[in-house]
């Protein structure tokens, strides 16, 4: 399963037919309705990708068609990457949801899937989104990002540049809610499919909440991040991991102790906050006997940050679109193992004052996002309130906004803004967004689980701080990244008054 090399069948088209051949950028992929040249036929629909992105056929038991995954999935069950072909385990199909959501939790790693359900073609997102999805319903048409859906004259005609600005997209800001830069365009968010028929999204639950004890949160999420690991060891490229001062890193470091020898931990070093990584990356490196690379931050031309914003679809323009060519020398022979995930077990949006019966509206989580109130996106925000399932505590909502509303568009908006190094948040999988969002409301408050895993795991690791080198080398490099970016203020203002 892991090299059989299958590439669906390009189905020839009159060079008569109106819509000309798509070219599209790496990773870029554009799911139509139209027939056009160098489509491959999926099902009722036509598809193009570019190059660097990775198809999968998915066949039942029987060898029957179930869709095609795009994306970077992995099997978790066999910890292997999918490439061409992969055949359903037990229990998975597409004839039914619940077949449906036990298949999602067999996958890992990133991947939209284009499903033949029963209803209708659907698409569905892995738990974060991770593998961009946008649509234009009066078009008909899907894809990566608006750049692959629009034609060059509709996407500026449709740009939506007073909401770009009043977002602050290059000052740390994104769309919530389904939005994006264009008219017309909206986003897939995570636990949402996109029914092809009605081109319309509707929440789905993969699993049921529990109530797990943290020791079951601790074993669930080190178990997936160690079977992730493991199948990308399988593959032709070393797996470079971060380390960093920070707390997901370290947890991950915890998680891969038998592994950690055949890793290379990478860390980006430069001013403000990559000061700290880089000392306490050194620091852990010598005391564990890591291998380990450093990577001078550098800064991406005028040009450059351009063409990182415009393949983006505009959704994101901060810190990333500056530093993305630091990790460029890993592009050729590693994959990237990163720490997201891991504040969804944070409180990311919510404080300890907070009570269970917090109202939750489109101003206050306008406010908790640090975003400037605007009368669309509380509107779009509105809209998801009421997609919400019966939640008896605000806190939950709160962290549901966070995976939904933040990590899925805002994170994962990146996914071809850099098609160079394929990157993996081993801590993201369905079962484990659902431990992280299960996890007790104390632990979170707190920020217990990362130390825990640490402590259970390789305890030693806590000997060294995390995210500090004293109070006040603290406060120097703090001032220093206030004056390198003001509007850091202005959120956190926004943030707390409002």
């Amino acid at each position: 399963m892991l090299h059989i090399q299958y590439v669906p069948q390009r189905i020839h088209v009159p060079p008569s037919l109106p819509r000309p051949e798509i070219q599209l950028d790496r990773w870029q992929y554009r799911l139509t309705a139209a027939p056009h040249p160098g489509g491959r036929r999926c099902g009722a629909y036509w598809l193009s990708v570019g190059e660097g992105l990775s198809i999968a056929e998915v066949v039942d038991r029987n060898g029957l068609p179930c869709g095609m995954l795009l994306g970077f999935p992995i099997d978790l069950r066999a910890a292997c990457l999918i490439r061409g072909l992969w055949h359903l385990p037990h229990g998975c199909g597409v004839r039914t949801d619940d077949a449906i959501h036990t298949t999602l939790r067999a996958l890992g790693g990133r991947f939209v899937w284009i499903a033949p359900h029963p209803s209708g073609t659907r698409i569905y997102p892995d738990a974060a989104a991770q593998v961009t999805c946008v649509w234009d319903a009066a078009g008909k048409e899907a894809g990566s990002t608006a750049g692959a859906i629009l034609e060059q004259s509709d996407y500026q005609k449709r740009f939506r540049a007073r909401l770009f600005d009043e977002l602050g997209i290059r000052r740390e800001g994104w769309f919530p809610a389904g939005l994006t830069a264009h008219h017309g365009v909206q986003r897939l968010l995570p636990n949402h499919y996109l029914d092809l028929t009605t081109w319309t999204a509707h929440r789905f639950a993969a699993t049921t909440p529990s109530n797990p004890k943290p020791n079951e949160v601790i074993d669930g999420i080190s178990d997936i991040v160690r079977l992730q690991a493991k199948a990308l060891l399988t593959d032709e490229k070393a797996v470079a991991a971060a380390l960093t001062a920070g707390r997901d890193s370290r947890a991950i470091l915890a998680c891969l102790r038998d592994m950690a020898q055949d890793l290379t931990f990478v860390t980006v070093t430069g001013g403000d906050r990559h000061q700290v990584d880089s000392i306490i990356a050194s620091r852990l490196t010598d005391a564990f006997d890591l291998s380990h690379q450093t990577l001078p931050r550098k800064t991406a031309d005028e040009t450059a940050q351009a063409r990182f914003i415009r393949r983006g679809g505009h959704c994101y323009a901060d810190s990333n679109t500056r530093f993305h060519p630091s990790i460029a020398p890993l592009a050729d022979d590693y994959v990237f193992i990163g720490g997201l995930g891991g504040e969804i077990a944070r409180a990311f949006y919510w404080t300890k004052d907070d009570l269970p019966s917090l109202e939750v509206t489109p101003a206050l989580l306008m406010k908790r996002f640090g975003l400037r109130p605007s009368p669309t996106v509380e509107d779009a925000l509105s809209d998801w309130l009421d997609s919400l399932p019966p939640m008896d505590d605000a806190r939950d909502i709160l962290d549901l906004a966070y995976v939904e509303l933040r990590l899925g568009p805002w994170a994962m908006a990146q996914f071809c803004t850099d098609p160079t190094l394929q990157r993996y948040s081993p801590m993201i999988s369905y079962d484990a967004v659902r431990l992280l969002l299960d996890l007790q409301h104390d632990w979170k408050v707190d920020d217990r689980l990362n130390e825990a895993i640490v402590q259970r795991l390789w305890p030693e690791l806590n000997d060294h701080p995390y995210n500090t080198l004293g109070p006040w080398r603290d406060r120097w490099i703090k001032a220093q990244r206030v004056l390198e970016n003001p509007s850091l203020i202005a959120k956190k203002l926004r943030q707390r008054f409002g």
